[in-house]
C-alpha cells in the first residue's frame, strides 16, 4: 500500500449513506496500489470504495508496459467487484507538443517560439499547429483502449489534463 493510500484511509471514514450512482471522489495521489498482490489490491479497493474513492490506474510515460499491466490487474479486480474503472490517460497525451518547430507559435515577425511557462523542459506550441501529431496520439489512445478491451475490461472514465 502506498503512503498516499495509507494517508487517505487514515484520514477518512466510510460513507454514511450509499454513493449509489453519484460519482466517486477522485483523489489524484491514489494512482497505484503499491503492491501487485491480488488479495492486497482487493482489500485496498474495498476500503477505498467504502469511502467513495476509487483507485485510479495511470499509464506511465517511462515504463508503459509495466504500468499498463498494473492498470489491467487493478481494472480486472475493480470490474469483478462491480467498481468503477478509472484511468489516468495523461501519458497518452505526453509530448503532444514534442519540440518540433512545426508545432511552434509564430510571432508577428515570423519567428517561431514555444511557451515554457508550464515546465522549462516542455515546449508548448500552438494548438492550431498540431494536426500532424494527431495520428501519433491517436495510436497511443487506441493502444490503451484496445489493451483494456482485449482484457475484457470496460474503462468507465478516462481523463487527461
Amino acid at each position: 500500500m502506498t503512503n498516499s493510500i495509507r494517508t487517505v484511509l487514515d484520514n477518512t471514514t466510510a460513507l454514511t449513506y450509499p454513493r449509489k450512482d453519484r460519482l466517486p471522489l477522485f483523489v489524484w495521489a491514489i494512482q497505484h496500489p503499491g503492491t501487485e498482490k491480488v488479495a492486497e489490491i482487493s482489500d485496498i479497493l474495498s476500503q477505498l470504495d467504502d469511502r467513495g474513492i476509487p483507485l485510479i490506474s495511470a499509464r506511465g510515460t517511462k515504463d508503459s508496459k509495466t504500468s499498463l499491466a498494473n492498470g489491467l490487474r487493478v481494472g480486472r479486480l475493480q470490474q469483478e467487484a462491480g467498481l468503477m474503472v478509472p484511468v489516468n490517460a495523461n501519458a497518452v497525451l505526453h509530448h503532444f507538443f514534442n519540440g518540433d518547430t512545426n508545432t511552434a507559435h509564430i510571432d508577428e515577425d515570423g519567428n517561431t517560439f514555444f511557451d515554457h511557462s508550464f515546465d522549462p523542459n516542455v515546449s508548448i506550441g500552438c494548438p492550431f499547429a498540431v494536426e500532424h501529431r494527431i495520428p501519433v496520439i491517436r495510436d497511443r489512445d487506441i493502444h490503451l483502449a484496445d489493451a483494456y478491451r482485449q482484457a475484457g475490461i470496460t474503462i468507465d472514465v478516462a481523463f487527461a489534463d
